[in-house]
């Protein structure tokens, strides 16, 4: 566990704690309301819906952890596809077999749903909607667990070159693949 972070916090009652070392890091951490108040004048929202700010808040922070999760996993693509392409294997181009080319298909139309549904998501955002709760929950199961699939098949296609990290043979990738794997768990406590 890393030290207390000395974060200057708006109110006496709430406490900041810092959250677990990583393999990929990421912020994490908890906030802790044991008594809180607030000065006079502080901006506040309307009294007990606390909870229902907090969620909000959730709910835009979310979007975040969706567009890293596309981001992992597009950033997989063009070095698996460059892999792909000119891997020689028995009678050919791995690129030029049938099951590759529809494993490369199917991890380009995934994505770009998971994409599409993000943009969906932030676009509601954007226009005024505060109680996306399913929709951003939902959202971040379907785009972390496509990310997650799309690099499990990277990996097969990389084969055992996709099971390292040697910067000079393809992209960081198992670097990418934690990342996205805590993405995915990010909630689950």
């Amino acid at each position: 566990m890393s030290p207390e972070p000395k974060a200057s916090l708006p109110c006496r009652g709430l406490r900041l704690t810092q959250g677990p070392d990583l393999l990929a890091p990421r912020a994490l951490g908890q906030l802790a309301l044991d008594g809180v108040s607030l000065a006079p004048g502080t901006p506040r929202g309307a009294e007990g819906l606390g909870y229902v700010y907090a969620v909000q808040t959730i709910d835009a922070f979310r979007m975040s952890v969706d567009a890293a999760a596309n981001d992992f996993a597009r950033r997989a693509l063009g070095p698996v596809t460059a892999h792909v392409v000119s891997r020689k294997v028995k009678g050919g181009m791995l690129a030029e077999m049938q099951l590759v080319q529809a494993a490369l298909a199917d991890m380009q139309v995934d994505l770009n749903a998971a994409e599409w549904l993000v943009a969906q998501v932030a676009w509601k955002w954007g226009r005024g909607a505060r109680t996306a709760s399913l929709g951003s929950a939902s959202t971040k199961l379907l785009v972390t667990e496509t990310a997650q699939q799309i690099f499990d098949r990277a990996m097969q296609l990389f084969g055992a070159v996709g099971d390292g990290y040697d910067p000079r043979r393809i992209d960081p990738s198992a670097v990418r693949y934690r990342a996205s794997a805590n993405a995915r768990i990010s909630e689950v406590s």
